[in-house]
C-alpha cells in the first residue's frame, strides 16, 4: 500500500503558500507606495521652499521700491522749496543740504 497525501494537507499547504506570497506581494506595494507618497512629499517640500524663496525677494523688492519713492518725493518736495540761485549754488557746489 502506498501512502497517498490527504487532499486537505494539500489544500492546506497550498493556502499558507499562496497567503505568503500575498503578505510578501503586499508589502512590496505598501512599501512602492510609501516611497512614491515619499517622493511627492519631498517635491511638495521643494516646492513650498522656492515659492517662500521668490515672496522673500519680491517683498524686498517692493521695501527697496518704496524706499526710493520716500527719498524722490521728500528731495522732490524740497527742491520744489528752493529757488533758482539755491539750486543752482547746490550743484556747482556738489553739497545738497
Amino acid at each position: 500500500m502506498s501512502a497517498m497525501p490527504d487532499t486537505g494537507v494539500i489544500v492546506t499547504g497550498l493556502i499558507g503558500v499562496a497567503g505568503i506570497t500575498g503578505s510578501l506581494l503586499s508589502a512590496r506595494l505598501t512599501a512602492r507606495s510609501n516611497m512614491a507618497g515619499l517622493k511627492l512629499s519631498i517635491t511638495a517640500e521643494e516646492e513650498r521652499a522656492q515659492l517662500a524663496e521668490k515672496r522673500r525677494i519680491h517683498a524686498g523688492f517692493h521695501t527697496s521700491i518704496d524706499k526710493l519713492w520716500i527719498i524722490y518725493t521728500q528731495l522732490h518736495v524740497r527742491w520744489s522749496t528752493m529757488g533758482d540761485d539755491e539750486l543752482r549754488n547746490c550743484s556747482q557746489s556738489g553739497t545738497w543740504h
